[in-house]
C-alpha cells in the first residue's frame, strides 16, 4: 500500500508513476487538491479500482484552505502550494497565480482504516514538513518514506531528517528530496 500526497496528474515529476504501471498489484491513496490536476490525475487513474483518489489538501486541520494555485504550463501547476511564498520564490509572478479554497484534512482522517502503508510519498511545495509531523513513526512505518525537502528551511529540514533517523531510517537527501528507508 502507498499513500501519495501531491500527486499532480500523475505523471509529470512522479517517482512512483513507473512503478505503479509496472506492478499491477500496488494500491495506493493518491492525493491532490489542486482541481485542474485531480482532475487530470482522475483522467489517467480515476477507473483503476486499486487506488482512491482524493481532492484535499493535507494540513493541519479538517475543512477547507486556501492555496495558491498557478495557471499555465503543467510546470506552474507543479508549483502551487498551501504556502504563497513558496510560489512567489520560484519566479512565478502574481498575475498567474489565483487563491482557491480547497478541502483539507489532516493525516489521520485521510489514512483512517487504511492497512499499513510500505511507501508514503509527500511533495507538497513546503507543506512537507507540516505533513510529516503528523506522521505517527511508531504505528505508522513505511518501509520508504520520501519528500520533497528542498523548499523546507533549514530548520526543518534537520528536524524532519533528525526525527526520521531517531525512529530507525537511513537517511538519503540530494538538494530536492529526502528518503527515508526503514533500517531492518
Amino acid at each position: 500500500m502507498f499513500v501519495q500526497i501531491g500527486s499532480h496528474n500523475g505523471l509529470d515529476g512522479d517517482p512512483l508513476a513507473r512503478w505503479i504501471d509496472q506492478n499491477p498489484r500496488w494500491q495506493g491513496i493518491m492525493v491532490e487538491p489542486v482541481p485542474a490536476q485531480f482532475e487530470a490525475l482522475s483522467k489517467l487513474r480515476g477507473r483503476d479500482p486499486r487506488f482512491r483518489l482524493v481532492r484535499a489538501a493535507i494540513t493541519d486541520h479538517d475543512g477547507t484552505v486556501d492555496m495558491t494555485v498557478v495557471d499555465g504550463s503543467a510546470r506552474a501547476g507543479m508549483l502551487s502550494s498551501i504556502d504563497a511564498e513558496i510560489v512567489r520564490k520560484n519566479g512565478v509572478s502574481a498575475s498567474q497565480t489565483r487563491q482557491v479554497a480547497v478541502p483539507a484534512m489532516t493525516f489521520a482522517s485521510l489514512i483512517e482504516g487504511v492497512p499499513p502503508i510500505d511507501v508514503l510519498h509527500i511533495d507538497t511545495e513546503g507543506h512537507d514538513a507540516v505533513i510529516l509531523d503528523q506522521v505517527d513513526l511508531v504505528r505508522v512505518r513505511p518501509s520508504v518514506l520520501m519528500y520533497e525537502s528542498v523548499h523546507l528551511s533549514a530548520a526543518d529540514r534537520e528536524r524532519c531528517e533528525t526525527r526520521l533517523i531517531e525512529a530507525g531510517y537511513r537517511v538519503v537527501s540530494n538538494p530536492f528530496d529526502t528518503v527515508g528507508i526503514l533500517d531492518g
